[in-house]
């Protein structure tokens, strides 16, 4: 869920999506739009580039980490022999969801029903899509 706080935003309920991909500390990272996707090229922690595909997206925001609490994503478990470990995140019970449903143009629709809220630490910005599925390659 995120919250906004006086200044920066905070993360809460997170949940690792894929636990075999693991984000370099500078990934490098790109980010191309192709119709209903978001595509990221990045490296990994062996240097490795990996492409991670958002489809269908429906809303898409980058955030400098100056305004973002990380307290939620920088816990025990993402540090490793005393190293904070990147990965993709999906924020459960999204409040971000939640205020995208209640401005559809048609309140019937229920496609976001079925998106997640995706999380990327990129350095130094935070990717944050909705969307319906992902692939990592």
């Amino acid at each position: 869920m995120i919250k906004i706080l006086k200044k920066k935003k905070q993360i809460n309920m997170l949940k690792r999506t894929n636990d075999s991909l693991v984000i370099h500390e500078t990934p490098l990272a790109e980010i191309r739009l192709d119709g209903h996707s978001l595509t990221v090229e990045l490296d990994d922690t062996n240097e490795k580039r990996r492409k991670i595909r958002f489809h269908p997206y429906q809303a898409v925001r980058i955030t400098t980490k100056d305004c973002v609490d990380l307290s939620s994503i920088v816990t025990p478990q993402t540090i490793i022999d005393g190293k904070y470990q990147r990965y993709l995140w999906e924020c459960v019970d999204s409040s971000w969801i939640d205020s995208l449903e209640h401005s559809l143009a048609d309140n019937t629709d229920n496609f976001l029903q079925k998106s997640k809220h995706f999380i990327l630490d990129l350095g130094d910005d935070l990717l944050e899509v909705i969307a319906w599925n992902t692939e990592i390659s």
